[in-house]
């Protein structure tokens, strides 16, 4: 990525890979950008060490001038000489207690939600308009759209509702982002709009029903 004992940029095109598919998280949760970033930034033989904090420099602003805004971290990386990593940071411990700290008031929040029409995101897909829908978002792959057992034993009382909201979403442009999987355990897969046991109202959670947006 990065020319022999410089922090001058060498192949531009892993890097603009890594900055479209961090922006593309924005698309999927508006709290995308406080999730933290490990850039592992890697040395060729004989390299100083120095160009460590300087090729992270180097990324840091290329991320901001591109809007990105989530918290990085320069660590040492175990790939090829001059090469750059990105992974998310292990889970935030103040970020996990902000939540609990407010869970009556998520509760409540989702449990209004249930009131304008809104279902639960967190039970999986069992709808073949949903699921086709998720798919053609590029959110499940071809092996994925098989219903679980979980979702077998919800298709009852699911089907119905979840292709109404479905085609409501197609209509209003929406996406079916925080849906889970049909092929997911008992647990269900918990993201972050409230309707899927998280905390962030997202452009779906505004859709409800009756076919209007709920403010």
């Amino acid at each position: 990525m990065f020319k022999w004992d410089s922090d001058e940029i060498a192949d531009d095109v892993p890097v603009t890979a890594a900055i479209d598919a961090i922006l593309n998280l924005k698309k999927y949760s508006a709290l995308s950008d406080l999730h933290p970033i490990d850039v592992k930034v890697s040395l060729d033989k004989d390299e100083p060490r120095v160009l460590l904090l300087d090729r992270f420099t180097v990324l840091k602003k290329r991320f901001l001038a591109a809007g990105i805004t989530n918290p990085l971290s320069a660590k040492v990386g175990g790939g090829a000489g001059r090469s750059v990593g990105f992974e998310a940071s292990p889970g935030v411990e103040q970020v996990k207690e902000s939540y609990l700290a407010r869970w009556d008031r998520y509760t409540s929040a989702h449990e209004f939600g249930h009131m304008l029409g809104l279902l639960d995101e967190y039970c999986p897909a069992v709808s073949p308009e949903l699921i086709a829908k998720m798919y053609n978002e590029g959110q499940l792959g071809v092996d994925e759209q098989t219903l679980g057992k979980s979702a077998q034993n919800k298709k009852g009382s699911f089907l119905a509702p979840q292709t109404g909201y479905a085609n409501l979403l197609e209509k209003t442009g929406q996406s079916a982002q925080a849906w889970t999987k049909p092929g997911a355990k008992e647990s269900g897969e918990r993201k972050t709009s409230l309707m899927s046991g998280g905390f962030e109202k997202s452009s779906v959670s505004t859709t409800s029903r009756s076919g209007k947006h709920s403010r």
